[in-house]
C-alpha cells in the first residue's frame, strides 16, 4: 500500500501506511525508529501530515547560529533535547498517549554492546528500555531518497517485544533494531551520514 501526499509537489512516498495508522487504530503510541539515512527528518513530518503527533529527540547544535536556523526550519515538528530533560519528555510523551521519534543508529559510550556489521558498537538501550517499560508499538522507518528530492518514507511492521509469552531482553531487541538497519544502510550505502567513530 503506498500514498503520495498531495503537496505543492508529490515528493513523498508512504509504504506500510497502515502500519503508521496503527497508532490510531490500536490507540497505543508508536516508538518510531530511524537512522540517519537520507533525509531523516521526512519522517517525523509524514507523520505528523497523516495527523499522528511525534515527539522526535534532537542534539541540539554547537553553534547558536547554527541551532537557531535548525529551529526556524523544523518549527512545525516538536522537537525536545537529548539528554536528562529530553528523556523525561520522551516518557511524559508515551505516558499521555504521544509517539515519539528516535534516531537509533548512534554511537553512545555509555550504551551496550550490540553488533552492528557483525561488530560490537556501543548502542543506546532507551529505545529497548522504553517499550518494555510502557506499552508502545515499535515501529521501523526507512528513509530512501530515490530521485534528486524525492523520498520514499517506509513504515516497516512492528517489532515484537515478546516471544512465546516472555518479553525479549534489551540485548535481544537492540540486536533486532541493528540488523534492521543494517540492512538499509546496504541497500542504499551512499545515503547513510554519519561521520563519527561508529566502532
Amino acid at each position: 500500500q503506498k500514498l503520495v501526499i498531495k503537496e505543492k509537489s508529490n515528493k513523498i512516498i508512504i509504504k506500510g501506511k497502515k502500519n503508521l495508522l496503527l497508532v490510531r487504530k490500536k490507540n497505543i503510541p508508536a516508538i518510531f525508529f530511524s537512522a540517519h539515512l537520507a533525509n531523516w527528518e521526512v519522517a517525523p513530518m509524514t507523520a505528523i501530515k497523516n495527523n499522528i503527533p511525534v515527539l522526535t529527540i534532537f542534539r541540539k547544535p554547537n553553534n547558536p547560529l547554527v541551532a537557531w536556523l535548525l529551529n526556524f526550519f523544523r518549527s512545525n515538528v516538536p522537537l525536545t533535547p537529548k539528554g536528562t530533560e529530553g528523556a523525561k519528555q520522551l516518557i511524559l510523551s508515551l505516558r499521555k498517549g504521544i509517539s515519539i521519534g528516535l534516531i537509533v543508529d548512534q554511537k553512545m559510550n555509555d550504551g551496550i554492546k550490540v553488533p552492528f556489521f557483525k561488530k560490537p558498537a556501543m548502542t543506546a538501550p532507551a529505545l529497548a528500555q522504553l517499550a518494555l517499560k510502557i506499552e508502545t508499538l515499535v515501529i521501523p522507518v526507512q528513509i530512501e531518497r530515490i530521485k534528486e528530492t524525492n523520498f520514499v518514507v517506509t513504515f516497516h511492521n512492528p517489532l515484537k517485544i515478546n516471544k512465546n509469552g516472555k518479553q525479549k531482553d534489551i540485548l535481544r531487541i537492540m540486536s533486532e533494531v541493528n540488523l534492521l538497519i543494517e540492512k538499509w544502510i546496504r541497500k542504499r550505502p551512499e545515503q547513510w551520514l554519519w561521520l563519527h567513530k561508529r566502532w
